[in-house]
């Protein structure tokens, strides 16, 4: 009886494989290889230090650190430098380096007012690092 219930499931699935249309009739538009045009931005790393006061030195490479207390004169210097280079077709990354003892609240701050500005940022702890 069960073998005769198998031959009616295969018949009636064999029925549904010939009547049902498998065959693909589109084709897939695929992309052609052309000219690339590469738009090259030079990024600018800028560090961000927080010592154990939590007073951010921010130094650009090649520059003395500029100390700067608060996060609104952070910001806007960020702000500033980032409008500043922008206007030569370079962008600004900020690199975050926070110190062991420093709040995190501190390292926050930093990252907010990348995230306002627009600014790709990284924290560079292995620990902490996004």
């Amino acid at each position: 009886m069960i073998i005769r219930l198998i031959d009616i499931v295969l018949i009636v699935l064999f029925g549904f494989i010939v009547i049902s249309d498998i065959d693909i009739k589109g084709n897939l538009p695929l992309p052609s290889p052309g000219k690339k045009e590469t738009l090259t931005i030079q990024k600018i790393p800028v560090t961000v230090e927080i010592d154990e006061k939590d007073i951010y030195w921010v130094s650009r490479r090649g520059q003395q650190r500029v100390r700067r207390i608060g996060i609104e004169n952070l910001e806007t210097y960020l702000a500033a430098l980032n409008q500043t280079l922008s206007a030569q077709g370079k962008t600004v990354g900020v690199v975050i380096i926070p110190h062991a003892e420093s709040t995190v609240q501190a390292t926050i701050d930093v990252l907010d007012a990348c995230r306002r500005l627009d600014i790709p940022r990284n924290i560079a702890r292995k620990s902490l690092a996004l």
